[in-house]
């Protein structure tokens, strides 16, 4: 059990971590793709290092615990976040062409995100005849 709560905790660290440094990197990103795609006139993102703090620590453990149990934590921390980066941009860059309405750019991430995080646990998937790591403890129990 302490094993479990230390790994949370973990993640949940590394996730805010990398949610504060990854907004400043994407409001840079999305200003330079909506600048490019868009129509005439400057385009400015600001996404704010504290709440992208709060959606990784609360996003990355949730994440990892339901669909990446098996994924190593160098994988199931930094590519959910590069999906949801890749899904905002796409949504940025399908502006001009289908004026899409606003709720699309958060689908977009949330799809991105759960697109990488699925992904993962297909690569990650056990093979037959192992036993997850979280019931593990269960099974040496158990006999």
């Amino acid at each position: 059990m302490k094993r479990r709560i230390f790994v949370t905790a973990l993640l949940s660290a590394l996730g805010a971590a990398v949610g504060a440094i990854a907004a400043p990197i994407l409001s840079f990103l999305a200003t330079e793709v909506a600048q490019a795609s868009l129509p005439a006139g400057r385009v400015a993102y600001f996404f704010d290092p504290t709440e992208f703090a709060v959606v990784g620590r609360l996003g990355i453990p949730l994440l990892a615990w339901l669909l990446m149990r098996r994924v190593p934590l160098l994988r199931a921390i930094p590519e959910p976040g590069i999906g949801g980066a890749l899904g905002l941009l796409a949504a940025l860059v399908a502006i001009p062409l289908l004026d899409p309405p606003l709720i699309v750019q958060p689908l977009c991430i949330l799809a991105g995100t759960l697109g990488a995080a699925l992904r993962l646990r297909h690569a990650h998937r056990s093979l037959p005849g192992s036993v997850d790591a979280g019931a593990a403890g269960h099974a040496s129990h158990a006999s």
